[in-house]
């Protein structure tokens, strides 16, 4: 069905040396669409790799101090790394049908007679440790690598297995400031990560968190003033009372997960809004109104506010009220809708937020000499 759909989709397209970028991108972004018609179950189910898919990007090695591009000849089928993108094109990778495959720039390929043709990235082996280069292939479902997705946001790139027993063949730099690459069985250094990061800037169009199975946020009452009211008279006796409540919030957001991203200036978004909810495995929750926090950085704040209230006191009771402010402390998913300056498209990305975000207020009266609970009210 996949490949009918592909066909269909590539009618009238003529053959050529290599596609204008906007049908890359469109056909890209039909392939990630019907990635994207499996079910899910929670916003942050997805491959941040396939959305990718259509968008422009620099291919970064982590390890390498001085070569960090992946590049290649231009005219030729070599494939090594580059010290900067030269605006050739030739730095500027994309995802089409999972595979990485070269935006422009080189000139060495002439088109498949009678079909559409790619620039692909390639082994030129499929056994064994060997090096990368450039291929031109035809529209297809076959996958040449696949990627793993690290803990600190980077990512294995490594050459799709032929058969279960096969081991996994790194692609990565082969020194720390050379241009070589190489596949390798070896992947325990950051030689072998890579980050992907869309060329241009982003600005954040939503933003939304979400518990996964892997988060935890747990709600924290803290006590954080008090008073006390001796009503000796005959009669009820409305207290009107002042209470000044202070707090600290915190928030980190990490790196996105797989992709690096340069941001417009104008990134400023919400905690997450828990006020009154009930965190659940797949609870999705919107941003506070209050934006005010930066994205992709760690701060806090420290939150002092003075509030009134009025309770009745009994006769000859003597009544200790104190304020609760109700914190969540914990990690949630990130999931941000991102959109190039200018463009229309746009992609998700997600990464881990934790931090301790504001609820509620609340107060509560004892009595006295008996330490019971009188009444609970809120605190607006």
């Amino acid at each position: 069905m996949l490949m009918k759909k592909i066909a269909l989709l590539l009618v009238g397209l003529l053959a050529m040396f290599s596609c204008e970028q906007e049908d890359l991108e469109a056909i890209a972004k039909s392939d990630i669409e019907q990635m994207q018609t499996r079910a899910t179950t929670s916003i942050a189910d997805f491959d941040p790799i396939n959305e990718l898919a259509g968008i422009p990007m620099n291919i970064l090695n982590v390890g390498n101090t001085s070569r960090r591009y992946l590049s290649c000849e231009k005219s030729g089928t070599g494939v090594d790394l580059y010290t900067k993108d030269d605006g050739s094109m030739r730095q500027q990778w994309m995802f089409v049908f999972g595979n990485i495959t070269l935006v422009g720039g080189n000139t060495y390929f002439k088109p498949l007679p009678g079909m559409l043709s790619f620039i692909y990235l390639y082994p030129n082996s499929f056994t064994g440790e060997t090096y990368p280069e450039l291929s031109i292939v035809s529209p297809n479902s076959s996958f040449f690598h696949s990627y793993e997705i690290l803990d600190d946001g980077s990512c294995y790139i490594y050459r799709f297995p032929k058969t279960s027993s096969e081991s996994k063949v790194y692609l990565q730099s082969d020194t720390r400031t050379g241009s070589d690459l190489k596949y390798k069985y070896g992947h325990f250094t950051d030689l072998a990560k890579w980050t992907f990061a869309p060329i241009g800037e982003f600005e954040i169009v939503d933003l939304e968190y979400v518990c996964t199975s892997v988060d935890n946020l747990e709600p924290v009452e803290v006590v954080c003033d008090y008073d006390t009211y001796d009503n000796q008279s005959s009669s009820v006796v409305t207290w009107n009372y002042t209470v000044t409540t202070k707090y600290t919030e915190t928030s980190n957001f990490s790196n996105t997960e797989g992709v690096s991203i340069t941001y417009s200036n104008s990134r400023t978004v919400g905690m997450p809004n828990v006020e009154g909810g009930t965190v659940t495995t797949n609870s999705t929750f919107q941003q506070q109104a209050n934006k005010s926090w930066t994205f992709g950085t760690s701060d806090y704040k420290e939150v002092t506010r003075t509030r009134t209230g009025s309770v009745p006191v009994q006769p000859h009771k003597t009544v200790r009220l104190e304020a609760v402010v109700v914190l969540y402390k914990g990690s949630l998913t990130y999931v941000a809708t991102l959109r190039k300056i200018g463009d229309t498209k746009t992609f998700k990305v997600k990464g881990k937020w934790d931090g301790t975000c504001y609820s509620r207020f609340y107060a509560k009266t004892y009595d006295v000499s008996t330490g019971n609970v009188l009444d609970v009210y809120t605190i607006e």
